[in-house]
């Protein structure tokens, strides 16, 4: 019964994501920043799933808040 039930389900294939330096990521940020209203859940799914780029979310957290920062001298 277990097998039949494993055998009508197929393995999710995820999208293969490329890596970017801190620079590219913050650019990246900057770019899409106005779109998303500087929202940090919806900058990281633009990254991941638009653009397809890595970026762990800690990583990606520290990266947002100097963006924010940027943002908010200017």
């Amino acid at each position: 019964a277990v097998e039949a039930v494993m055998a009508r389900h197929t393995l999710r294939v995820l999208p293969e994501r490329q890596k970017r330096t801190d620079d590219e990521v913050r650019a990246l940020l900057k770019r899409h920043w106005k779109a998303n209203n500087g929202a940090g859940d919806r900058l990281l799914r633009v990254l991941r799933d638009e653009l397809l780029i890595k970026c762990e979310q800690s990583r990606f957290r520290h990266l947002w808040q100097s963006v924010r920062a940027e943002m908010e001298r200017s």
